[in-house]
């Protein structure tokens, strides 16, 4: 007998999609159900897997999809917290035994536990508990995000605001052209003489003295090792004492000494001074190369490593070769050829762990898990300024969420040498922990282009920004030796080198976390409702602009001198957007940043056209903006 009551109109047969593979179901991404792999997995490298999967006939209503669809997303808010909580949790104390670091966030219930494992454990290069997929993901999608750049300093050239009066490729491509530059025309070179007068050298370079190996490796270890603390410190004054004794060889523990003697040589105290406007006026105004404590000798130093680096083999000693070389290219701003350095190195590190029995124990195994990290970092940093293909590290099944110190560099001669050892490895673990908080801000925020923020809907946003805001907070609270207050946090910047570079790491990402609503605010009409919910979240990425860019440009000479210099004039791109819009309010010190930000461009592109380039453009919408009465200026 047939039934009298046909199913209602507002049902449907449901016929569920083809079932995701497990790796795309827990990233939560599309999978295109390629068999026996699919594409996600094929390029990760790892093993496809599928559940069964049936068809569904059942009737489903309207009503019920709406209860699915509620329970999906309280699923999401779940997962998001169990995520925040293995993201925020604080970075054990290198020294306090225990089995877990237990900390609770003030204002809040969330419990964050990390598990803590003894530096002076013998444990394996290869860990019997083999790092997980979802890991080995992140790394690799980040390398990827970040690869995108549309949070780059060009392209917010071009926004609206700015009427396509910039083309992007204009200073990006200098980048380029400077490596054409260099070997045309050679980079001055200038000394100071022992009574504190800069001495042009030009054509001429120092010779290499042995004798100042030592010295110079004292000095490597105070300034740049602490940032990268990826030698052992007993066997580079062994190489320092060899180099003494016999002279500089053709091996490789001789082009690591004649690098480490480069970077000794360029490399100076952190001080707290900035570049600003009258220090470039007058007769003789200062600059990076002149103000550089002996750029000749360094070159001389580099230029004897550079024609080692070309024999060296795949080996830990090679890869800390290219990875310094890199760095010393960035304190001397060649961000090309640093990223070719950094990119060599991570790929002799791949060869290096590709050849090693997966079982076996190796005494420099956590010098390789730093160097792995380290090389990843680099990377990472550079992918956010230009899209270069990466180097595949990521994809490596390789490493801890963290290196642990090195088993003989964590034995000090005494409490001085032992607090310093800590401090160091400190901020290096801080400044992984916060990485990983900005690789989630990039694939939350900057996948797409800006255009893609207006298609979002704004309490998503607010919802997003919100929580990364928290985690950068959880971050800060748990950072050793900085107090419990933003407030702590910037005082003890202002003397601290390491505390200096944290909290330019803060004021950066949470620059880009409230970013997209100024974009929004100056989209919108000024009499548009969704001004006044923007406000606040506008003003908070105001705020941080002129934090950051007040701090200046500092005359300090660093790893990330040629990053921080690119942030600045960004933040101050941003500032003169909202200050022609007059949709805004910005405080009258944006002036004063802008100056403070084109004084500290002027004082180091002598090394860097694509900065001069960058500095000549900031000028010019600062002119305007100067010169133009109708504009809104407070």
């Amino acid at each position: 007998m047939e039934r009298s009551n046909p199913r209602p109109a507002n049902t449907s047969v449901r016929k569920r999609a083809l079932v995701a593979c497990e790796l795309c179901r827990s990233k939560k991404t599309k999978c295109d159900n390629s068999r026996p792999s699919c594409e996600s997995c094929a390029r990760l490298r790892v093993k496809c897997l599928y559940k069964a999967s049936n068809i569904d006939q059942s009737p489903f209503d309207v009503t019920n999809q709406a209860v699915l669809e509620r329970l999906d997303y309280l699923v999401q808010l779940v997962e998001t917290q169990n995520e925040r909580n293995s993201l925020a949790a604080p970075v054990p104390s290198l020294y306090s035994p225990g089995q877990a670091a237990t900390a609770q966030t003030p204002n809040s219930n969330v419990s964050l536990d990390l598990p803590y494992t003894s530096p002076y454990a013998g444990d394996s290069c290869r860990s019997s508990a083999k790092t997980s997929l979802e890991d080995t993901t992140i790394l690799s999608e980040s390398v990827d995000l970040a690869g995108q750049t549309f949070g780059m300093c060009e392209t917010l050239l071009q926004w609206p605001i700015f009427e396509n009066k910039y083309p992007v490729p204009g200073p990006e491509l200098l980048i380029f052209q400077s490596e054409i530059t260099e070997k045309l025309e050679e980079k001055p070179c200038l000394s100071r003489s022992p009574n504190g007068n800069a001495t042009q050298l030009l054509g001429s370079r120092r010779l290499i003295h042995e004798e100042d190996a030592l010295r110079l490796a004292h000095k490597f270890l105070s300034h740049v090792h602490i940032k990268n603390p990826i030698l052992e410190e007993h066997d580079l004054f062994d190489i320092a004492r060899e180099v003494m004794e016999h002279g500089f060889g053709w091996e490789e523990r001789s082009c690591l000494m004649l690098i480490v003697c480069a970077l000794g040589s360029l490399c100076s105290g952190f001080t707290e001074d900035f570049i600003k406007p009258c220090q470039l006026a007058g007769p003789t105004p200062i600059n990076s190369v002149s103000d550089a404590v002996d750029y000749a000798s360094a070159e001389t130093y580099y230029i004897a490593c550079r024609k080692r680096v070309g024999l060296l083999g795949n080996s830990i000693v090679a890869t800390e070769c290219q990875f310094y070389s890199g760095v010393y290219e960035m304190f001397s701003l060649r961000p090309l050829r640093a990223w070719s350095s950094f990119n060599n190195a991570s790929k002799t590190l791949q060869m290096y762990l590709k050849a090693q029995p997966s079982q076996t124990a190796d005494a420099a195994c956590s010098l390789v898990r730093s160097l792995y990290w380290s090389c990843l970092k680099s990377e990472w940093e550079f992918r956010m300024e230009i899209d270069l293909p990466p180097s595949g590290l990521a994809t490596l099944n390789y490493g801890e969420i963290f290196p642990l110190p090195p088993a003989n560099s964590v034995q000090p001669h005494g409490e001085q040498d032992r607090a310093a050892i800590e401090k160091s490895w400190n901020f290096y673990l801080s400044e992984l922990a916060v990485r990983r908080i900005g690789n989630r801000l990039m694939g939350c925020f900057y996948q797409h282009d800006e255009t893609w923020w207006l298609s979002v809907p704004l309490e998503r946003l607010i919802r997003i920004a919100t929580e990364i805001e928290l985690q950068l907070t959880q971050w800060v609270n748990h950072l050793p030796q900085v107090g419990h207050s933003a407030g702590d946090f910037a005082d003890r910047a202002r003397s601290d080198e390491l505390t200096f570079y944290l909290h330019g790491r803060l004021l950066g990402f949470t620059e880009r976390v409230y970013r997209p609503f100024l974009y929004l605010a100056l989209y919108h009409p000024p009499d548009s409702p969704i001004q006044e919910s923007l406000r606040p979240y506008v003003q908070k990425h105001i705020e941080t602009c002129l934090k950051h860019t007040l701090r200046g440009i500092r005359r300090h000479r660093h790893h990330g001198t040629w990053y921080q210099i690119r942030e600045c004039v960004s933040m101050c791109f941003l500032l003169l957007a909202a200050v022609k819009s007059g949709k805004v309010r910005v405080s009258d010190s944006w002036r004063e940043a802008v100056e403070t930000t084109i004084a500290g461009c002027m004082f180091w592109e002598m090394e860097a056209t694509d900065v001069r380039a960058l500095r000549c453009i900031l000028m010019d919408i600062f002119e305007q903006l100067s010169s133009d009465k109708s504009v809104q200026i407070s």
